[in-house]
């Protein structure tokens, strides 16, 4: 909703279609260079979002269940089993950890494989361009050269 073009959903949420286009290209050397996120990256942020959101939620669920306290008590969903609750929640806890893992390897390799460093512009929110980059919003080649 607000920041640069390229932190919006409407940049970085592709269609299943472009992210699988995007991850069999890794393997041969074919990925292209993103100005933005690239369709695994941003497919990354949506699973990351997804996974907290159940983590949260079914966090306030068992403590509304078991401690009858915080927003969900009272609720519908404070009558579940506890047990049932603890376990779910564990699961979105685990996965949500795997993704963690899964995208630090993806910033390392893509770091690695365009030869820069990404980290760097995902804390200053810049990224140099180069000939041949796909900007995100046009889905194109970048014409600079370098």
């Amino acid at each position: 909703m607000i920041g640069t073009h390229y932190t919006r959903f409407s940049d970085f949420v592709k269609s299943p279609s472009t992210i699988w286009r995007y991850v069999i290209a890794i393997p041969a050397g074919k990925a292209k260079r993103y100005i933005g996120h690239n369709p695994a990256g941003g497919a990354m942020v949506v699973a990351l979002l997804l996974s907290l959101m159940g983590t949260t939620v079914f966090g306030m669920a068992l403590y509304a269940a078991d401690e009858q306290a915080g927003p969900l008590a009272g609720t519908w969903i404070a009558s579940f089993n506890g047990h049932t609750l603890k376990e779910i929640h564990e699961i979105f806890v685990n996965i949500t950890l795997a993704l963690i893992g899964l995208h630090i390897a993806g910033v390392l390799f893509s770091s690695l494989h365009h030869r820069e460093n990404l980290p760097r512009s995902m804390v200053h929110g810049r990224k140099e361009t180069r000939a041949g980059d796909v900007d995100a919003l046009t889905a194109k080649p970048s014409r600079k050269e370098p």
